[in-house]
């Protein structure tokens, strides 16, 4: 499961076996979340409110990259990293 991103130490991630529809994981400590990109909610999981409000902030600016990423993983490919 490739690391493409941290965010406030929370890192964001495409498992190997992807399915649709469009989604990354989110891990902190004991914390474990999956995100849709578009629109970018939280649809299992759980954050502390602050970091959820955090991952929403910074994808929503991202989502074009982050359909990307999900597409490269689904395909097998390489996923580039995300600034």
């Amino acid at each position: 499961m490739p690391v493409v991103a941290i965010v406030d130490g929370m890192r964001i991630m495409f498992y190997a076996k992807e399915h649709w529809p469009a989604h990354f994981h989110v891990r902190i400590a004991e914390y474990h979340a999956v995100f849709s990109v578009s629109p970018v909610r939280r649809t299992e999981g759980t954050l502390p409110r602050a970091k959820e409000r955090k991952i929403i902030e910074w994808a929503q600016s991202r989502e074009a990259e982050l359909k990307r990423a999900f597409e490269q993983a689904i395909g097998k490919q390489k996923v580039d990293p995300i600034k």
